[in-house]
C-alpha cells in the first residue's frame, strides 16, 4: 500500500527538451480575472467539502484562477506545507495567520473562514467577476537544465508588490488524515513557491520590466513543470488593504511539439545517480496501470516497497524522503501490470 508521507510528484521532462532542440518561448494563456486563494491542511476535517463546493462553482464561472495553500494548522508535517516552506508560511502570515482552515481570500480580500462560509466565497467571487483585475501578459523562456525565465512588464498606478506564485496539479498523494482523499488521490492547484522571494518583490510604482528566474532544482519538491503554472499578481503595498490590482497566468509546460517527440513508455527514470535521501525516482507509464516499485540490496533481498497500487498514465515520481532508507547501493525494480518494466542501480547518499 502507498504509505503516509510518501507523496508523488509528476516528474518533468526539461532535460529531454534540451536534448530535443532549442529552448522554446512560452505564450501566455487565456487570462483570468479573479484571484482565489484558499488555505487548508491534510488534517483539516472540514476543508474538503467547501473546497469541492467551490471547485464546482468555478466550473460554471470561468475567469477564476485558484491557488490552494497548505499551512501548519492541523498538522505541521503536512507534506505540501513543508515542501513549500518558507513561502507557504509567509503567505499564511501575510493574511494575519496562523489562519483557521478552511479560509479564503478573493482578490486579496477576506471571504471568511470555516466550512459554513463557502457561500460567502462564491458571493464575493461573483462581485469580483464583475470588476475584472487588470491583465498581466507574461511569457516563459525555457532555458537549459530546466531553468525558466518568466517575463512581463507592469505599469501600476499606485505602489504595489508583485508576486509570482508557482502552483502544480496532478500530485498523487494518498492521505490518511482528516481532510480525506480527493478524487483519484490527485491534488490540484497546489502552491509550490513564491518568486522572486517568499514575500514577493520590493514595492514599486511606474513602469518596470521583470525577468523572474524559476529553477526547480532549488526546491525540495522539484516537480513536473508540465503540470505547473505561474500565477502573476500584484497587490496594494498598503498592508491594511491587500487588494489585488492585476493578474495573469502562464503555463510552464513545454509545447506539444516537444512532448510529442518524447512518447511515453513504461520505464524507470533515475534523475540523478547518486541521489540524495530526499530525492525522487521517476516512473513513466503508457496508460493507467497497477505498479509495484521495490528496492533490493546487492544481495537481492527486498528492503522497501515504495509503490504498490494503481498509478495514472504519464510521468510520475515517488519521493524518497520519509522512506527510512539508509545511504548505500540498491537496485530499483519496476513492475507494471505484473510484468517487469525495468530495473536500475541506485546509489543513495545523505
Amino acid at each position: 500500500m502507498l504509505q503516509k508521507k510518501w507523496f508523488f510528484l509528476r516528474y518533468g521532462i526539461a532535460l529531454l527538451v534540451v536534448i530535443g532542440g532549442l529552448p522554446l518561448a512560452g505564450l501566455a494563456q487565456t487570462q483570468p480575472t479573479v484571484l482565489a486563494e484558499l488555505f487548508r491542511n491534510i488534517n483539516c476535517s472540514n476543508c474538503q467539502v467547501p473546497d469541492n463546493e467551490y471547485e464546482a462553482y468555478m466550473s460554471t464561472h470561468p475567469g477564476i484562477v485558484l491557488i490552494n495553500y497548505h499551512n501548519s494548522t492541523g498538522d505541521p508535517q503536512d507534506p505540501f506545507y513543508t515542501a513549500s516552506l518558507p513561502a507557504s508560511n509567509d503567505r499564511d502570515l501575510f493574511y494575519g495567520g496562523p489562519l483557521n482552515d478552511p479560509d479564503a481570500f478573493i482578490d486579496g480580500i477576506s471571504a471568511g473562514a470555516g466550512q459554513q462560509n463557502e457561500p460567502a466565497w462564491e458571493a464575493i467571487t461573483n462581485a469580483a467577476l464583475s470588476k475584472p483585475l487588470n491583465a498581466i501578459n507574461a511569457t516563459v523562456y525555457y532555458g537549459p537544465n530546466g531553468i525558466d525565465t518568466i517575463s512581463f512588464i507592469l505599469q501600476p498606478h499606485k505602489t504595489v508588490i508583485v508576486y509570482v506564485a508557482i502552483k502544480e496539479s496532478q500530485l498523487l498523494y494518498v492521505n490518511s488524515e482528516k481532510y480525506g482523499r480527493p478524487s483519484d488521490d490527485l491534488w490540484n492547484d497546489v502552491f509550490r513557491t513564491m518568486l522572486p522571494t517568499p514575500n514577493g518583490s520590493t514595492a514599486f510604482t511606474g513602469t518596470k520590466s521583470f525577468n523572474i528566474i524559476f529553477d526547480p532544482s532549488n526546491y525540495p519538491f522539484n516537480g513536473n513543470e508540465q503540470n505547473m503554472t505561474a500565477v502573476i499578481f500584484t497587490q496594494d503595498a498598503n498592508s491594511s488593504t491587500k487588494q489585488a490590482e492585476a493578474l495573469g497566468v502562464v503555463s510552464l509546460a513545454q509545447s506539444s511539439a516537444v512532448t510529442e517527440r518524447n512518447t511515453a513508455s513504461n520505464r524507470l527514470i533515475i534523475p540523478a545517480n547518486p541521489i540524495r535521501q530526499q530525492g525522487h525516482i521517476g516512473i513513466e507509464l503508457q496508460s493507467s496501470s497497477d505498479v509495484q516499485l521495490t528496492l533490493s540490496d546487492l544481495l537481492g533481498r527486498q528492503v522497501r516497497t515504495l509503490v504498490d497500487g494503481r498509478m495514472p498514465a504519464g510521468q510520475t515520481s515517488v519521493e524518497l524522503e520519509g522512506s527510512g532508507l539508509a545511504a548505500g547501493c540498491y537496485v530499483a525494480h519496476l513492475t507494471v501490470d505484473g510484468r517487469e518494466a525495468g530495473h536500475a542501480m541506485l546509489v543513495i547518499e545523505q
